[in-house]
């Protein structure tokens, strides 16, 4: 009994958690637009850069960060032919991203 009661009370409110998540992820955002985050931002935006679609990507060893896989710096630039800053590109990139793991 306890069990099933606990069970629909988790069901009942889990929209609405789920829902301030979001809220919450996009205010974080919000905050923070247009700024660099973290200390590999400067590193990531040199390779977004220099990555293009359908262009060779830049040697390994070219660039610090550039032994990340290219899938990142290539979606960054779908982004940024919406919002044409890297900046904000690569943050709404990084928040589309942890919604869709969460």
């Amino acid at each position: 009994m306890q069990s099933e009661l606990t069970t629909r009370f988790y069901r009942r409110i889990e929209p609405h958690l789920a829902v301030l998540l979001v809220a919450l992820k996009f205010l974080v955002v919000w905050r923070a637009w247009g700024r660099y985050q973290g200390f590999d931002a400067p590193h990531w935006l040199t390779v977004f850069r220099a990555t293009h679609w359908f262009e060779p990507l830049p040697p390994t060893r070219a660039l610090i960060a550039s032994y990340h896989p290219p899938l990142s710096y290539l979606l960054g630039r779908l982004i940024y032919v919406l919002i044409p800053r890297e900046v904000e590109a690569s943050q709404l990139l990084s928040t589309l991203s942890i919604l869709g793991r969460s």
